[in-house]
């Protein structure tokens, strides 16, 4: 079974589509291509996530929360 871990997005860089999550001690490295299509994350979200180890360090996956707004979606 894969953990899921929680925590919070303490920092997002719209340009740059990408953020850490704080959870316990540790900074998680997130990207807007580990977001639900359409999210709009913000810091202070609260999210859920699993994370894999990189060369570079913990990286989020799966990510999803309570108020992570997605982009409405308009159908002609």
């Amino acid at each position: 079974m894969i953990e899921r871990h929680g925590g919070t997005l303490i920092n997002w860089d719209k340009a740059r589509k990408f953020g850490f999550i704080q959870s316990g001690k540790r900074e998680v490295f997130a990207h807007i291509s580990d977001f639900p299509p359409g999210a709009k994350p913000k810091v202070g979200d609260s999210l859920t996530f699993t994370q894999i180890m990189t060369e570079k360090g913990f990286r989020a996956t799966e990510i999803h929360g309570s108020r992570v707004k997605k982009r409405p979606v308009h159908s002609i």
